[in-house]
């Protein structure tokens, strides 16, 4: 298993550079976190065009894209749903303000 902060990068790296690639030129991507009942929520929102419905029953599946051929592998928010599942959590996907908001769910641990 990776040490978590290795695990928090590559999960935040694969969401901010889909959001990056999705908004349009100049725009701006807004990460979101609060506390909810035991939970932290973790939000990236970009300015793109949102996920239409034919798609996002397969945006987790692994080799699937909407990018031009040859950009892109379309594993990138496969391995983010694997890491956030191995860690307890869970994301989920909707569309706001025009654009997609990929929001992680994750359990609130505490060491002693």
């Amino acid at each position: 298993a990776l040490p978590i902060w290795e695990w928090m990068e590559r999960v935040f790296y694969n969401l901010l550079r889909n959001a990056a690639e999705a908004s349009p030129p100049g725009s701006s991507i807004t990460v979101k976190t609060r506390p909810v009942e035991g939970f932290v929520e973790i939000a990236v929102i970009d300015r793109g065009s949102g996920i239409t419905a034919e798609h996002r029953e397969s945006i987790f599946n692994p080799f699937f894209t909407t990018k031009p051929s040859g950009v892109g592998t379309g594993l990138g928010l496969s391995i983010v749903f694997a890491d956030v599942s191995e860690a307890g959590g869970t994301i989920s996907v909707s569309n706001a303000n025009g654009g997609a908001s990929f929001c992680i769910r994750l359990p609130i641990v505490v060491s002693t």
